[in-house]
């Protein structure tokens, strides 16, 4: 599937569509600004972005500060993350409102977090599971513009891969792309890293994963675990 992202991505590229960021605003006509909702893995991020250098390409990767996927503090996701940044990615909150009764109180304690975990001034910021609220309002969150402001969601041609698919066309079928119109193009890792044949088999593929690193840290941390994986193998 890595292959299969690369090949989408060079598309955009052949057709002389050039990466952009949130930041550019308004985004001119041939921008391909390109956004990444991390729900699961930030593993599968940072493999993702290696795919992205080997085409020149850089975009915005939007993480969850609370999550029961990841955790952002973890070693290794704290390196993946700044190793992303500093090959030129742009990184943000995956904000969901959901978790709070006052949204712009939870928000702001997140984006002080984010900003004193990774040294960065959050521009823009992505919705988790966004409801109407958001995909029909232009207000921003605490001076913040999120993901679905008119300017990139109406303005624009729009298309994600949520589900595991293109479910309203794929991006390089569309008469956006045929005109080399601006689009925002939403890219989850997960369907196009883990392995499988469809959306189920690539998520059960994700568990195993999961499972197996796990596994490896109770090893590391459990001696009776420990003893008994190496009866295991």
């Amino acid at each position: 599937m890595m292959k299969a992202y690369q090949e989408l991505i060079s598309h955009f590229l052949d057709k002389g569509y050039r990466p952009d960021f949130f930041s550019a605003s308004p985004p001119q006509k041939g921008s391909l600004i390109l956004r990444h909702d991390i729900d699961f893995a930030v593993e599968y991020a940072h493999q993702l972005s290696l795919v992205e250098d080997r085409l020149g390409v850089k975009s915005t990767y939007f993480f969850l500060m609370h999550s029961k996927s990841y955790n952002l503090l973890e070693h290794t996701h704290l390196n993946q993350i700044r190793s992303m940044m500093s090959r030129g990615h742009q990184i943000s909150i995956h904000f969901d409102p959901t978790l709070y009764k006052d949204i712009e109180e939870g928000f702001q304690e997140e984006k002080e977090l984010f900003e004193k975990i990774f040294d960065v001034e959050v521009q823009h910021i992505s919705i988790h599971r966004p409801s109407d609220y958001f995909l029909n309002n232009a207000k921003a969150v605490c001076g913040v513009r999120h993901t679905y402001h008119p300017i990139y969601f109406e303005q624009i041609k729009y298309f994600a891969d949520s589900q595991g698919w293109f479910r309203y066309g794929h991006p390089v079928d569309s008469e956006a792309f045929e005109n080399q119109d601006t689009i925002q193009l939403l890219i989850h890792p997960i369907w196009w890293v883990a392995k499988g044949s469809d959306a189920l088999s690539k998520l059960h593929n994700f568990l195993d994963f999961r499972i197996d690193r796990f596994k490896h840290h109770m090893a590391l941390n459990c001696k009776p675990y420990k003893e008994y994986m190496e009866q295991e193998i």
